[in-house]
């Protein structure tokens, strides 16, 4: 697995607004923004070789923005903090050698690319059934042939979700709603929808 993960955004929720206290919730982007962020784990980034790459970060800055993806030094932002703080700055860790062995900047490029298709797909895939597709994670991992390949399940887990209200306004079917302390059983009735209307889909 390639550590990172790379967010494409149709509506602007969750971190997003945190980093950007002036964007209003749920704003939309009329061209799909795609960040990318560093997967850190207990504030660590071990490569395979057992070396620590990064380390001492908190768990509130854990998996760190990477405000330029597509250089060759990535600048870490904590990922929750205003653009104006400054404590949002986390240091930098060269890009090859989070992507080693690989040409990174056609790597980053192949994975935006990528992240874009899937969203549009599944985007318009749900929206013939009414659901507004917010945003959508994915990772990546490499091949044994060497290609870049999607490395995760998309699921409810990995996207937010909105089904259409009788009063005219959404409601999360997602991860997000267990989240938000929604009760057990309204969570499971919501991933069941999901499920039901997945078997629809037209991909």
């Amino acid at each position: 697995m390639i550590p990172l993960e790379i967010v494409a955004r149709r509506y602007l929720v969750g971190s997003y607004l945190k980093r950007h206290l002036d964007v209003i919730e749920g704003t939309r982007c009329s061209h799909l923004l795609v960040e990318f962020f560093l997967k850190t784990i207990r504030g660590r980034l071990i490569n395979e070789k057992g070396q620590a790459l990064i380390g001492g970060l908190t768990p509130e800055q854990d998996d760190p923005l990477i405000a330029n993806p597509f250089g060759s030094n990535w600048q870490l932002i904590h990922p929750k903090l205003p653009v104006w703080d400054e404590n949002r700055e986390l240091g930098n860790i060269a890009a090859s050698a989070v992507i080693p062995n690989m040409m990174v900047f056609e790597t980053v490029q192949n994975m935006d690319d990528i992240v874009r298709r899937v969203f549009l797909t599944l985007e318009n895939a749900w929206g013939r059934l009414r659901l507004r597709l917010i945003d959508l994670k994915i990772e990546f991992g490499i091949a044994p042939d060497g290609r870049l390949v999607v490395a995760d399940v998309i699921d409810p887990d990995s996207w937010r979700l909105h089904f259409p209200t009788k009063g005219g306004g959404w409601e999360d079917v997602s991860k997000q709603s267990f989240r938000n302390g929604d009760e057990l059983d309204k969570v499971r009735i919501k991933y069941a929808l999901v499920a039901k209307l997945a078997r629809k889909l037209d991909v």
